[in-house]
């Protein structure tokens, strides 16, 4: 059962970290092959200049949130919060939706050009 809870647990972070590396690759995709460009300011400019830098920050973007989530479900399990619990989960479920948006944008974008 503990095994089972385990990976219960990890799904959100899973999904969280999946659907950012999904915004990601499609971003690059994007702006390699279709002549998009990043809507966000502070990283259009990144992505002319620096797309390596441009890359390693939005993975830490991706990856770092997720741990965060994990951890702080972490501390609410042990504290027993259960109100705690379901804003978590309502959280990740709100990141997971909106980046699930911003990909299905970017996938819209690229299709446009095609």
């Amino acid at each position: 059962m503990e095994r089972y809870a385990l990976k219960h647990k990890t799904f959100p972070c899973l999904a969280l970290v999946s659907m950012g590396c999904l915004d990601l690759l499609t971003t690059i995709i994007g702006i390699l092959y279709f002549g998009a460009a990043e809507f966000n300011p502070w990283f259009a400019e990144m992505t002319r200049t620096n797309l390596s830098a441009y890359i390693v920050i939005r993975l830490s973007l991706a990856i770092f949130p997720a741990l965060l989530f994990y951890q702080t479900e972490k501390i609410f399990e042990e504290a027993l919060v259960e109100k705690a619990r379901l804003l978590i989960n309502a959280a990740y479920l709100i990141s997971v939706v909106v980046l699930a948006a911003i990909v299905a944008n970017n996938i819209m974008v690229m299709a446009k050009v095609v």
